[in-house]
């Protein structure tokens, strides 16, 4: 058009798209407009995640430097998590009445459903009390767990 823009010939141009729905199939059926939140929640069910500054699981100490967590999901995963990616261990802690802020060395994997899963903190450590309630938290807004295996 006269006084167009060709984008991708602009070095830095932005192109934007709004209001596309992709279909199966040769017949379109009716615009669907979903809010955020439910759009969020539907990409949670293929990557549940954890981030942020937060507690990430109460649990029980079982050793004196190993303790089980339990998560529970926000948003029902697609099917049960076989595994857990960690950007940084050292970005959370196990505390306890006793034993405050032991930094965590391993957040690992144990078990999942689709409502909650199961996992280790390990602290280098060996001062926490065995049989002992624990909660589990991160203060890095960097902190991020992710749970895979939910994907396609």
């Amino acid at each position: 058009a006269t006084g167009g823009t060709v984008v991708a010939a602009t070095n830095g141009a932005t192109f934007y798209i709004t209001g596309v729905q992709l279909e199966v199939g040769s017949v379109a059926s009716e615009f669907e407009r979903r809010p955020y939140t439910t759009e969020l929640q539907l990409c949670q069910r293929y990557l549940p995640a954890f981030s942020g500054e937060d507690r990430i699981a109460f649990g029980m100490s079982g050793t004196t430097s190993v303790g089980i967590g339990f998560f529970n999901f926000p948003v029902t995963p697609r099917v049960a998590p076989t595994g857990l990616t960690v950007n940084d261990s050292g970005y959370f802690y196990a505390s306890d009445a006793v034993s405050y802020d032991l930094q965590c060395n391993s957040v690992y994997f144990i078990s999942a459903s689709t409502t909650m899963v199961r996992l280790g903190f390990s602290t280098s450590s060996a001062s926490q009390v065995a049989n002992r309630p624990q909660s589990y938290w991160s203060n890095n807004s960097a902190a991020i767990v992710y749970f895979t295996g939910c994907e396609l």
